[in-house]
């Protein structure tokens, strides 16, 4: 049977990793979680997706062992990973750690989307206590999906931008409208 690894708060988990990818299994409240399977098949731990960021940013990969730990700031954990050993070529781990800093990039997206959620709930709830029953579906809850594809799209664009030599930054405003010109095809009926 595997041991089940929790990592506590202030207390460094080390294990070896045994796939270089983990596989995405949301907790039962549909939370976004990632199940690793460790140390040989022995041991399971299912992280947030915080905890599966900071062991990307390492370049961890399969056979790869790491110092995971948990710590508080506040209300929030703050995750951080350390590549204790590997048996990869130097050029390879050279490669995954601009694999790790792109990682780290894609976590400020999404911390900085999760913020706007965030904003916008609480926007759409406000405007769901001041509205009549016959408004009660907010246009800020119809527009999240399509400003979390503009953030993700336009960040991706940046990667690969950035990947063939060119500075390209999008704008608050350049995914804005990125996000009404989405919802706007979708009301028209293409995707």
């Amino acid at each position: 049977m595997r041991e089940i690894i929790t990592p506590e708060i202030n207390k460094p988990v080390l294990f070896t990793l045994d796939w270089n990818s983990p596989l995405e299994s949301p907790d039962k409240n549909g939370n976004p979680q990632w199940q690793y399977k460790v140390n040989g098949d022995a041991g399971i731990m299912w992280l947030p997706e915080a905890g599966k960021l900071a062991i990307e940013a390492t370049g961890a990969k399969k056979g790869d062992t790491v110092s995971l730990s948990k710590s508080k700031n506040g209300n929030k954990n703050i995750w951080e990973a350390k590549l204790a050993s590997s048996d990869r070529p130097a050029e390879t781990k050279a490669q995954t750690t601009t694999q790790g800093k792109q990682a780290s990039e894609v976590e400020q997206a999404r911390a900085a989307l999760k913020e706007a959620e965030e904003r916008a709930a609480a926007a759409a709830e406000k405007a769901t206590s001041e509205t009549t029953p016959a408004q009660s579906w907010p246009l800020a809850e119809q527009l999240l999906p399509f400003l979390r594809g503009a953030i993700i799209a336009c960040s991706k664009a940046e990667d690969e931008a950035k990947q063939n030599g060119l500075a390209v930054k999008f704008t608050s405003e350049d995914t804005r409208a990125f996000a009404i010109t989405l919802y706007i095809e979708h009301q028209k009926g293409g995707r």
